[in-house]
Parts: C-alpha cells; structure tokens; sequence
C-alpha cells in the first residue's frame, strides 16, 4: 500500500479517535469508515469502530470488527473490549478467553479483571471469581464495581460476614448509589 494511503488513514483514525472521546458517535464512525476505506486493515481502526458499535448496542457487529482487529494486532485492549462484547452476547467461556488474553499482555487491567469475575460468577465459577475481583482490587482499591460484585460473589457463597466490609466500603465510595445500598440493606436485613 502506498505511503499516502497509510497516512491518510492514520489521520483518519487520529481524527476518529478524538471525535468518539468527544461522545459525537455518529461523526466518529464516519471518521473510522474512512480510515478503514483508506487502509482496511488498520487494526486501531477495526477496533474502535467495533467498540463504538458495541457502545450503541450493535454487539455481534463489536465482536466481528474486533475480531478482526486482534486478528491483526492482538493488544490488551482490543482483547478486553472484544471479551466484554462477548460477555453481553452470553458467550461467557469465550470472553473468559479474551479476557485471559487481554490479562496476558497487560495484567493491569482493572475492568478486565472484573469483566472476567463477572463471567466467572455467572458460570457459577465463584473462587476463581473471587481471586479474579481481588486483582481488580489490587489494581483499584477503591474500584466499586469490583467491591459490590466481591461482595455478591460472597454472598452467593454463603459468607455475608465477608460480604459485609465490600459493600460497606462501597457505599462509603458511593454514598447516593441505590443498587449499592439495597445490597447492604438486603445483607444486614
């Protein structure tokens, strides 16, 4: 491919980028289209134009273009995103898979870590759930998605007792949440 064709595309992307962290979604798929029409396999391009579709609710498209894209340039990030997409499609062992993968090539991901708990937890796979919440835990001590999803693991597991310092310290986090204080409301009743 011509140099022109991959700087077009770069630019493309840089400009695609910068508009979907703006939140004008409709622009930035524009955008990524023709970074992709330029260079049709420029991975960072599949990737966030498969994240944005994931964004507005198209998943089986999110996990085609971000398939693509690890097939390309496997990062943690795509691998993140495209096991996330799998997770809300109910393709749970696969997304374990692309969070393993994500968590690989960057073990300091706190959301994949929790994504992969919560995959975990569904499967009713709830110690390795655990372990997984206590990394994201070690990479955000005050993460309060993974404290309220610890505490519901433990919950499930027949230890409120343990279940209890996660959810207090949510709400301690998130004082004005009411999922946060239904749960501990739902504990100590």
């Amino acid at each position: 491919m011509p140099d022109s064709h991959q700087d077009a595309a770069l630019r493309f992307f840089a400009d695609a980028l910068a508009t979907h962290k703006r939140g004008d979604l409709v622009r930035a798929e524009a955008l990524y289209v023709q970074a992709l029409q330029a260079d049709p396999k420029h991975a960072d391009a599949l990737h966030f134009l498969g994240f944005l579709h994931g964004q507005k609710g198209n998943t089986d498209a999110a996990v085609r273009l971000i398939s693509e894209s690890v097939a390309i340039a496997p990062n943690a990030s795509a691998h993140w995103h495209l096991a996330d997409s799998l997770q809300a499609l109910g393709r749970l062992p696969e997304a374990i898979v692309h969070y393993d993968r994500a968590l690989a090539l960057n073990g300091d991901l706190e959301a994949a870590w929790l994504g992969r708990g919560t995959a975990l937890q569904d499967l009713g796979r709830l110690d390795e759930a655990l372990a997984s919440y206590d990394n994201a835990l070690r990479q955000a001590p005050n993460s309060v998605g993974a404290l309220c999803e610890k505490g519901n693991a433990l919950r499930q597991m027949g230890r409120p007792d343990d279940a209890l310092p996660c959810y207090e310290k949510a709400v301690a986090l998130q004082p004005n949440h009411p999922a946060l204080q239904f749960n501990l409301a739902g504990l100590l009743n």
